[in-house]
């Protein structure tokens, strides 16, 4: 199952959280998650805030308070709210012209309430806004308060009080998040459904009340009207007292309205439709009118009487559910063609790794066939990614696809693709090729040393002519592709051995980078080691022995199998707590019995210790302490990539109860420059712990 999405909501107060909280799960929770940050009850984001999809915030006045806390370049959405329609009822035994509070966190989420209100037709009240701290003069004598869900903010005095419960989100709001999350369309068709449904209860039990109501109920037609469902509403005796304009145009008839017919006249044999559903749930059928298919669904509303809607009825051509799961589709594919990592994502400080970075650069800004070899598990791929996105394309799309893995009778189709007829089986209209898709953009062929020789023949001629013909088809089209290529086996190799074509080496080679194996960028493996943790959330400690191991082990899966260690490693021991040794799974630690045997024995913090610096600096523990902390956060500031100054250095240790001068901060780190416990940079550099200054940790934090 695909990895679900995160819906970061920022609110003013819990219960609206909550309440927003718990509405999306209901409809989006086999899809996404939510991570809420209440402005009530923490002052900046939750941790992992910033690695949510897009963000949902509950009103104006929230979106300023919470918005420059939020990273840049994601998606924020200030939700429409709506009422809870099931409570709605509570209000309508409230007598013509009454006065009433209408309760909320701040003004403006007080005027929106009173704004829906209004909307939904309750615009018969006296509602004035109320919010805590307010200074506003109210007129004497109200004794109502309407409040959704914040009761505890109503005034001592007021002696009755309706509860809506608290505000969600609407049909537009819900929508925007699944468009956002890219997630289907026909989702909505559920949340409309829910709302639909509770929107027509209320409606009938309001046709019982004064002429107050014709209000809400033209508003609730503008609502039906608007939905791409056909709603028709039926009594018990099978007459129809409404019906949308969508169902109008169903049954052609935008001239006379179906209201007053018999349902039978327009569906036959309506009544087969019916049993089953009085159980209270909603039934759905398939039915076909003039060799036209249509969905119908019936919602029985439990209502017996001539003239009052016993049955919802909607009804939605299966041509409108295909044409929106094809639209779905085609705007998930194109998501799919895009490419996520940048430079940036490239995580390591080695020399080996900065100058394959600023190689990869300067071949970016070029439209140059770029190959890239290297090991499995080097990141090929996170590069060519982060190539395409450096480069003039990055607005374009960016398509993937894997010699190794993809089946020898469908290369060509799906490189190519293919006309109508091309073969048995082919789909009808043909098929756009992977060359196709990617115009414009970057097409990335990945294990370029698996394509066959009839393939390589033909990649020849599409890298020297940028044109292709799809399968079955005597029209040549252009295509404006950058092509990246990949191969964990030296292509050369290939050549020699007569397994891939010499011209096509040549074209593929016009700009060649071998990406580092991770056992030849060693000041990385740490570094690295540490921030796979953090994106598991985990505090993973190594002992010195297990990081000796680390430096010392060849590597043969490269970051990825780092990667996965880590995920090893964290699944095994808590965050905070020391991994040793023993923590490595077998096949790794088999490896250990051909390393010398010097290599673990702890002899690095044992001659730490016998240096004279080190043992002035522990033997004081307020140095120890400030030494300590010092290096705390240089490898902090490693793990998270970042740079750190002294001012900020300084900042950082006075919060942790350090308190010293940024003078004091420059002379320490001198000192512990001195012992090689860090490098010192400039003032934009910032300094950086060393091998020797993580080893001083390890020790401090096993001896005192």
């Amino acid at each position: 199952m695909a990895k679900k999405k995160l819906i970061g909501l920022v609110g003013q107060s819990e219960a609206t959280c909550m309440f927003i909280t718990c509405q999306l799960l209901q409809f989006i929770g086999d899809y996404a998650e939510v991570s809420t940050w209440c402005l009530d009850e923490n002052s900046a984001p939750p941790i992992h805030f910033e690695n949510a999809s897009v963000y949902l915030i509950s009103n104006h006045s929230v979106y300023e308070a919470a918005n420059s806390y939020l990273p840049a370049g994601k998606k924020r959405i200030i939700a429409n709210r709506a009422v809870n329609i099931e409570k709605l009822a509570n209000i309508l035994d409230v007598d013509y012209g009454e006065k009433a509070l209408v309760v909320a966190t701040t003004e403006e989420t007080s005027n929106n309430t009173i704004e829906i209100l209004n909307t939904l037709g309750v615009d018969y009240l006296s509602l004035y806004p109320y919010w805590p701290n307010c200074r506003k003069e109210f007129p004497s004598g109200i004794q109502l308060a309407i409040t959704t869900g914040l009761v505890h903010l109503v005034p001592p005095h007021i002696k009755r009080v309706i509860n809506l419960g608290g505000k969600g989100i609407d049909v537009s709001s819900f929508a925007d998040i699944l468009c956002e999350l890219g997630l289907p369309t026909l989702i909505l068709k559920e949340f409309s459904n829910y709302y639909l449904k509770a929107i027509l209860e209320n409606n009938i039990r309001i046709r019982h009340i004064a002429e107050q109501n014709e209000k809400l109920g033209r508003n609730m037609a503008r609502i039906l009207d608007n939905v791409v469902e056909g709603i028709i509403a039926i009594d018990d005796g099978g007459k129809i007292v409404f019906s949308n304009p969508p169902a109008e145009k169903i049954f052609k008839q935008a001239k006379a309205s179906l209201a007053g017919m018999n349902i039978s006249h327009i569906i036959p044999a309506f009544e087969q439709y019916l049993p089953g559903a009085e159980s209270g749930n909603s039934q759905e059928h398939i039915i076909s009118l003039e060799d036209q298919h249509y969905i119908l669904k019936n919602y029985p509303l439990g209502e017996k009487s001539s003239n009052i809607a016993t049955w919802v009825t909607s009804i939605l051509p299966t041509q409108t559910v295909q044409e929106l799961d094809k639209k779905v589709r085609r705007e998930l594919h194109r998501r799919a063609n895009t490419a996520k990592y940048r430079f940036a994502d490239i995580c390591g400080h080695s020399a080996a790794i900065q100058n394959t970075i600023h190689l990869a650069k300067k071949f970016a800004q070029t439209d140059m066939t770029i190959l890239l070899e290297g090991e499995s598990g080097t990141g090929k791929e996170l590069f060519a990614q982060s190539i395409h996105n450096f480069s003039s394309r990055k607005n374009g799309p960016f398509v993937a696809v894997n010699f190794a893995s993809m089946p020898e009778h469908l290369i060509e189709s799906e490189l190519f693709g293919y006309v109508e007829g091309a073969f048995t089986g082919a789909k009808r209209g043909g098929k756009a090729g992977l060359f196709e898709e990617a115009h414009t953009g970057t097409i990335f062929l990945d294990e370029i040393g698996s394509a066959l020789p009839d393939m390589q023949k033909r990649l020849l001629r599409v890298l020297e002519e940028r044109e292709i013909r799809r399968v079955g088809s005597n029209q040549v089209m252009s295509v404006d592709v950058r092509v990246i290529t990949a191969s964990n086996i030296k292509l050369q190799k290939l050549v020699d051995s007569d397994a891939f074509r010499l011209d096509l080496f040549y074209r593929l080679c016009a700009a060649p980078i071998t990406i580092p194996a991770l056992r030849s960028r060693k000041d990385d493996i740490l570094l690295l080691a540490g921030q796979f943790a953090a994106n598991l959330h985990h505090n993973l400690k190594l002992s010195p022995e297990l990081a000796d191991f680390f430096l010392s082990y060849s590597w043969p899966g490269n970051v990825r199998e780092l990667q996965n260690l880590i995920s090893y490693i964290c699944s095994l021991v808590a965050s905070g707590k020391y991994a040793y040794l023993e923590h490595l799974p077998a096949y790794i630690a088999d490896s250990m019995e051909n390393l010398p045997p010097a290599k673990f024995s702890g002899k690095k913090i044992k001659l730490l210790g016998e240096n004279d610096e080190f043992k002035n600096i522990v033997k004081n523990p307020l140095n120890r302490n400030i030494a300590f902390g010092i290096l705390q956060e240089l490898r902090q500031a490693e793990v998270l990539n970042k740079n750190i100054g002294r001012k900020t250095l300084q900042n950082k240790l006075l919060a942790g109860g350090i308190g010293i001068s940024e003078y004091q901060v420059k002379s320490w780190l001198k000192t512990l420059s001195k012992i090689d416990c860090l490098q010192q940079g400039n003032t934009r550099q910032g300094s950086k712990i060393t091998e020797k200054g993580r080893q001083f940790i390890t020790f401090i934090e096993q001896n005192f």
